[in-house]
């Protein structure tokens, strides 16, 4: 926690590149790449934003992304880190040995793998050294929280109202996923909107009957569900305003039935304690406060989990062909497939119920499946694009390896990209508290992983290793590193459901441990808030933007952030700006 997160918020490192230090990158070439030595051991994986900040004359250059046959042709004041050195080029592409230019680096302080990896090994010695312990006598019910239905919808009541809060917070001018990259506000209310907003807009034009024209090769009409179930509201608000109240509602309805779903299948006091978990969860309000399909990620993924639960609990063939068909229409939405049909899958062979597995698997398919058929052969649409082919992609340069050298210099960063994608995927204080817990379970609850929670972290762990032990591939839209953690969100419900699972067999604990305990869920707590209201609050501490880079980084300065902030203002829906500033 401190390595990835508490690290960057402190002040950074500075040094001021020495002219005499500066070499051509490629001596002897037509290039406009330049370098200098800089903090070996510190090197940040290829394809990745590099974590120094490099300043000419006070003003912030562009971090590149690995990509040194970019910087070298067409420079422009693009960066990256390798090697123990750091290749740039000057923004007016001339030579910053004689330019008269000031270059400037500004580093987190402890930029070193190692450190990480210490970081790593300390904490796993210690969850060890805990689990040697051995309490005197079995856990026992704690009395705080009893099982009544009155105090129990108080607190969904309280949770829902949170969560809406943080949701319409994330509208307008503050979503995050349109906020933090280049501008797109769209009349006549000016909120803002990702540059991929057509691509959605698409959807809609499709479901309401438009002119082929506007949908035709759409990239995300796999992903049908969301138009389709928010298209009552489109139609009625139009897209951007009926699709974001869709989405609203879309993810308070789900969490309010993951919770008492969570009532059933683990108890009231685990449920309350996830309800409060969620509530303030900003992965829901990453997505949630626009009319796309991404606004399903986080529901869905709650609502397949409870699914995952329900099939290992299941007493029948039929129930389980039920909650099968149930989590193929969920498929619709958004790729969640990837994750959940084979964690279902393993949960039943967990059960050695083989012939149910076979089954749930034949139930999740078809209505995708279909959809997807009709698209190819009844709409004539191409099921191949930049987007759906990323994957192939990948698959395709284990088939066609050329260099094992290159091979093993990327596969061998893997552990540390994981590190950091394990945080950033999930909003640091999520992944904290669940690695406290799983330590912490020792000598508390003593309560075993639950199959649903293997199966789903191992399937997003085997994801992770094909993404990032690929070989090179030259495709521009790369599959591996830290920039693009948001892919394994969905894994999140398994650090909910255990966490919530620890909470119902927690024992009374004493004076002291209670009151550590309830330091760090108000930490989580207070963490999670300001990241959650961070636009609104104006990114106090910075902490809203680093872990909205974490998850996803655009490729553009950071800054745009607040810049975005300030020029088009704080505005949920409702505070409308007529003209753009």
């Amino acid at each position: 926690m401190f390595h990835n997160f508490a690290i960057p918020l402190l002040p950074d490192a500075h040094v001021t590149l020495a002219t005499e230090d500066i070499r051509p990158e490629t001596p002897g070439t037509a290039s406009h790449a330049y370098a200098v030595p800089f903090l070996p051991g510190a090197e940040y994986p290829p394809n990745d934003r590099c974590q120094v900040t490099l300043l000419e004359d006070g003003e912030p250059l562009y971090a590149g992304t690995g990509n040194l046959a970019g910087i070298r042709a067409h420079g422009h004041g693009t960066y990256t880190q390798e090697n123990g050195r750091l290749i740039f080029s000057a923004r007016d592409n001339s030579d910053p040995r004689t330019n008269h230019h000031d270059y400037d680096a500004y580093y987190p302080v402890f930029y070193s793998r190692g450190i990480g990896y210490a970081a790593v090994a300390l904490f796993v010695l210690a969850s060890l050294g805990l689990y040697q312990l051995r309490r005197p006598q079995p856990p026992i019910p704690a009395a705080g929280l009893a099982d009544e239905g009155r105090s129990f919808r108080l607190h969904l009541i309280i949770t829902s109202a949170l969560l809406l809060l943080a949701l319409y917070c994330s509208t307008g001018t503050l979503s995050p996923y349109a906020n933090n990259g280049a501008a797109n506000p769209v009349a006549p209310h000016n909120y803002l909107y990702n540059p991929d907003h057509e691509h959605f807009r698409a959807l809609f034009q499709f479901v309401d009957g438009q002119d082929r024209s506007t949908w035709d090769g759409a990239i995300f009409l796999r992903r049908i569900l969301f138009p389709v179930l928010a298209y009552p509201f489109m139609k009625l608000w139009g897209f951007e305003i009926g699709g974001a109240l869709f989405s609203l509602l879309l993810n308070v309805a789900s969490f309010i039935a993951f919770v008492l779903l969570l009532r059933r299948m683990v108890g009231a006091r685990g449920a309350i304690f996830s309800a409060w978990l969620l509530a303030l969860y900003p992965g829901a309000g990453y997505w949630g406060g626009l009319p796309y399909v991404y606004s399903t990620i986080v529901p869905f993924s709650l609502l397949l989990s409870a699914g995952l639960l329900a099939l290992w609990q299941a007493g029948s063939l039929a129930r389980v062909a039920v909650i099968s068909l149930l989590m193929g229409v969920a498929y619709l939405g958004y790729d969640l497939i990837v994750y959940y049909l084979p964690a279902s899958i393993m949960v039943l062979l967990w059960r050695r119920k083989y012939i149910w597995a076979g089954v749930a698997a034949a139930c999740q398919v078809p209505l995708l499946v279909t959809w997807l058929m009709i698209l190819r052969f009844g709409l004539h649409q191409t099921l191949i694009n930049s987007n759906s082919a990323a994957y192939s992609v990948v698959l395709h340069s284990y088939l066609h390896i050329s260099d094992y050298a290159q091979w093993w210099a990327l596969a061998k960063m893997a552990p540390a990209i994981g590190l950091t994608v394990f945080y950033g995927a999930n909003f640091i204080f999520l992944p904290a508290l669940f690695l406290l817990l799983c330590a912490l379970n020792a000598v508390t609850s003593r309560i075993r992983a639950h199959p649903a929670e293997v199966a789903l972290l191992a399937i997003t762990g085997v994801l992770f290793l094909f993404n990032n032990l690929a070989p090179a591939y030259g495709a521009s839209w790369q599959m591996r590193g830290t920039w693009i953690a948001r892919l394994y969100e969905p894994c999140f419900p398994a650090l909910v459901l255990f966490s919530a699972r620890w909470f119902q067999a927690l024992p009374s604990l004493g004076r002291l441990s209670r009151l550590s305990l309830g330091l760090v869920l108000l930490a989580t707590g207070i963490g999670n808030a300001l990241v959650a209201f961070g636009p609104i609050l104006n990114n106090p501490g910075h902490i809203s933007e680093t872990v909205f880079f974490d998850f996803a980084d655009s490729r553009l300065p950071h800054s745009y952030y607040e810049a975005n902030l300030e020029k088009f203002g704080r505005r949920p829906l409702g505070f409308s700006h007529a003209e753009p500033p």
